[in-house]
C-alpha cells in the first residue's frame, strides 16, 4: 500500500479542499471529552500521563482559545529508560483513495539549550471498528500502515519547534473499506529522567474524502422572453438544488424583468457539489401609452402613441403618430413593438359639440404670490381666465401667482369646435409679519443694544444671526455702517414671509459747542417744510443731533431751504461767511 504524505509549514489555521467530505474535524476544544476517540498509553513502564489537554504556559494552541490542543510529555513513563508508547485512535472513518488525513505537530521551543528528542507516529488500520494495538510498547496490532513519521531517529532539534502541518494522502486502497487512524506518541530511553522525550502537541487533525460531484443537467423551456412573462428551468443528476433565486426545488418558474444568469449549485453528497447555469434574455414589454381624443366633425384627429421601437395601427400606418377625420365615433387599435416583444391599445376618436379639455397644474397648492403652471391639453389653442386675470397667450401652459385660492377658467378651441374646463389653485396665506424694535430710532449710535421681536408666524429664523426666537437682541457694531436685520417667519401651512429692518449705525460725536449767533436770522423757528436764512453771504450746513452733516446750501443774504426731506428732531445749522469763515451757529427744531 502506498501512502503519499506532505509537510506544510503554516501559520494560521488548516486549509482544505471546499469541495470535499469533510470526516473529522477536530480542534480539541476539550480534549477530555472527545466523542469516538481512544486514549490507550501501552508505555513499558506506564506513567502518570496519557493525552491531556495541552497547557498554554508551555506553548498556545495552533488556533484559539490558547489551550485548544491535545499534549503528552515524558511523563508517560518512568525513570529514565522506559519506552513510550501512548496512543490516541480516532474515530471508526471511511477509507478510500484519495482521502486526505491532515495535523498540526510541535514540540518544546529549543532555548536555552537542546531539549530532548520527540517522535510521533501516524499509523492506519483497515480493521473496520477495532482499535487493536498489541499488548506491548512496541506492538502496532492491526495499525500496520505507516502514514507519518515525525523524527523517525529521535535526532536532536529535528522536531518542529513550531506548529507544523503534516498532510498524508491515501492510496492503494481496494475499494472502499472502514478503519481507524492511530497517533503513537513513541519514544525510546524516555521518562521524567531520560535522555529522550520532552513535550508534544498534536491540534486540527482533519479527514476528508474526495467528492463524487453529481453529473448535472440544465434545461430550459426558452432562452428569451419578454419582460413579465415567465419561463422554466430544471436540473437533475443530484439530491438537492439551490437556485440564485432562493428555490431549492428541481425545476423552477422565473420572471426576470432584465437579462440574467441563474446559477443552480447541486448535491448528492454534503460539500460535494456540481454548478450549472441558465441564461435568459430579457427584452422589454412595451408599455404602450395613446390617448383618446374628442374632435368635431370634418376636424383632423391627431393619434400619438408612445413607450414603444415601432408601431402598427389598424389604419394600416406604422408611424408613431396618425391623423384621421372620421365621420362618426371610431376606435383604432395600435400595437407597439420592442423585437418581438409586443402589446396592444384601443384608442377612441370621439365626435362631440365641444371638445374635452384637459386642465392639469404643476402645484395644485401654493403659497400666496408663488408661481404656478397651468397646462392645458384637448385643443389647438387657449386662453385663461380668473376675475380681473385673463390671458391670451394661446399656448398650452401659463404662469399664474395668485394671492388667493382662485378658480382659473381654461378655453379651448380647434377650429370650429371649442371646449372649457376650470382648475382650481389653492392659496395658503403667507403670515402677517410685524417686527417691534426697543429703538425705533432709524439712527442709531455703536455698541448700542437694539431688541426686535417678531410676531405673526410659527416659527421664526433671523438670517446670518443663528437665531430662531422670535425675539433677536443685537450689539450695533463699533464703526459706522448701514446694517439690515432680515427675519423670515412661517405660518403653521409651511408658508414664508420675510421683513427687513434697516439702521444706520453712527459714531454719535457730535457738535461740541453751540453757539447762538444774532447775526443769523433762521425763520420760522420751530419749521416745518421750510426754513429763511438770512444775514449772511456764503454757505450753511445743518447737522443733525448726532452730528450728521444732513443739508448744505449756498445762501445770498436771503435764501429759503427746503427741508421736507429732514425727520423730525433738534438740528444745528453752522454758518460760514463767503470766505469760509465761521459766522455763527443756530439751534433748529423740526415739527
Amino acid at each position: 500500500m502506498k501512502i503519499k504524505f506532505t509537510l506544510l509549514v503554516l501559520a494560521a489555521c488548516c486549509v482544505f479542499r471546499m469541495n470535499a467530505q469533510v470526516i473529522i474535524s477536530e480542534n480539541f476544544n476539550n480534549p477530555n471529552a472527545l466523542t469516538g476517540w481512544i486514549k490507550d498509553n501501552k508505555s513499558n513502564p506506564q506513567g502518570i500521563t496519557t493525552w491531556f489537554t495541552g497547557n498554554p504556559g508551555v506553548f498556545p494552541a495552533f488556533s484559539s482559545p490558547d489551550s485548544s490542543y491535545i499534549a503528552a510529555n515524558y511523563n508517560n513513563t518512568t525513570g529514565g529508560s522506559g519506552t513510550i508508547s501512548n496512543w490516541l485512535i480516532t474515530p471508526t472513518v471511511t477509507l478510500n483513495n484519495g482521502g486526505v488525513l491532515q495535523f498540526a505537530t510541535r514540540t518544546n521551543t529549543a532555548a536555552p539549550q537542546s531539549i530532548a528528542p520527540d517522535r510521533l507516529q501516524v499509523y492506519m488500520s483497515t480493521a473496520g471498528t477495532g482499535s487493536d494495538v498489541g499488548t506491548t510498547a512496541t506492538s502496532l496490532g492491526t495499525f500496520t500502515t505507516q502514514l507519518v513519521n515525525v523524527n523517525p531517529n529521535l535526532a536532536t532539534n529535528v522536531y518542529p519547534t513550531v506548529w507544523t502541518v503534516y498532510t498524508a494522502t491515501l492510496a492503494g486502497i481496494t475499494g472502499t473499506v472502514t478503519g481507524r487512524f492511530g497517533f503513537r506518541y513513541f519514544v525510546t530511553s524516555a521518562g521524567p529522567t531520560g535522555t529522550n522525550s520532552s513535550y508534544i502537541g498534536i491540534d486540527n487533525v482533519h479527514y476528508e474524502l474526495p467528492c463524487p460531484n453529481p453529473t448535472l443537467t440544465i434545461s430550459s423551456s426558452t432562452n428569451a422572453i419578454c419582460s413579465g412573462n415567465t419561463f422554466s428551468a430544471g436540473a437533475s443528476g443530484a439530491n438537492t438544488y439551490t437556485w440564485s433565486s432562493g428555490q431549492n426545488t428541481p425545476s423552477v418558474t422565473l420572471s426576470p424583468t432584465a437579462t440574467t444568469v441563474y446559477t443552480v449549485i447541486a448535491s448528492s453528497t454534503p460539500n460535494c457539489n456540481s454548478t450549472g447555469t441558465v441564461a435568459i434574455t430579457v427584452t422589454l414589454t412595451p408599455n404602450l401609452s395613446v390617448l383618446n381624443v374628442t374632435t368635431c366633425a370634418g376636424t383632423a384627429a391627431t393619434l400619438a402613441a408612445s413607450g414603444a421601437s415601432s408601431y402598427s395601427w389598424s389604419t394600416g400606418s406604422t408611424s408613431a403618430t396618425i391623423v384621421d377625420t372620421p365621420t362618426m365615433n371610431t376606435t383604432y387599435t395600435v400595437t407597439g413593438y420592442n423585437g418581438v416583444c409586443s402589446s396592444s391599445n384601443v384608442v377612441s376618436v370621439a365626435l362631440g359639440s365641444s371638445l374635452s379639455i384637459n386642465a392639469t397644474t404643476s402645484q395644485n397648492t401654493i403659497c400666496s404670490g408663488k408661481p404656478a403652471i397651468i397646462m392645458a391639453s384637448g385643443a389647438s389653442t387657449y386662453s385663461y381666465s380668473a376675475g380681473t386675470f385673463s390671458s391670451n397667450i394661446h399656448t398650452s401652459s401659463v404662469s399664474v401667482s395668485p394671492t388667493v385660492t382662485t378658480v382659473y377658467t381654461i378655453d379651448g378651441s380647434s377650429g370650429s369646435c371649442m371646449g372649457t374646463n376650470t382648475i382650481v389653485i389653492n392659496v395658503n396665506a403667507s403670515p402677517a409679519l410685524t417686527v417691534a424694535a426697543s429703538n425705533n430710532n432709524q439712527i442709531v449710535c455703536v455698541n448700542t443694544s437694539i431688541t426686535f421681536t417678531a410676531s405673526g408666524a410659527s416659527t421664526y429664523s433671523w438670517v446670518g444671526n443663528n437665531s430662531i426666537s422670535s425675539i433677536l437682541t443685537v450689539v450695533t457694531p463699533s464703526a459706522s455702517s448701514i446694517v439690515n436685520y432680515v427675519v423670515v417667519g412661517t405660518g403653521t401651512n409651511g408658508c414664508s414671509t420675510s421683513t427687513t429692518i434697516s439702521r444706520t449705525i453712527d459714531l454719535c460725536t457730535g457738535i461740541e459747542t453751540v453757539e447762538t449767533d444774532n447775526r443769523i436770522s433762521v425763520y420760522p423757528n420751530p419749521f416745518n417744510s421750510e426754513i429763511k436764512v438770512a444775514g449772511v453771504n456764503g454757505r450753511i450746513e445743518i447737522y443733525n443731533a448726532l452730528g450728521q452733516l444732513v443739508s448744505k446750501e449756498m445762501i445770498n443774504n436771503t435764501t429759503t431751504v427746503n427741508t421736507t426731506e429732514l425727520s423730525k428732531g433738534v438740528y444745528i445749522l453752522k454758518a460760514y461767511s463767503e470766505h469760509d469763515k465761521p459766522a455763527g451757529t443756530a439751534k433748529l427744531i423740526k415739527n
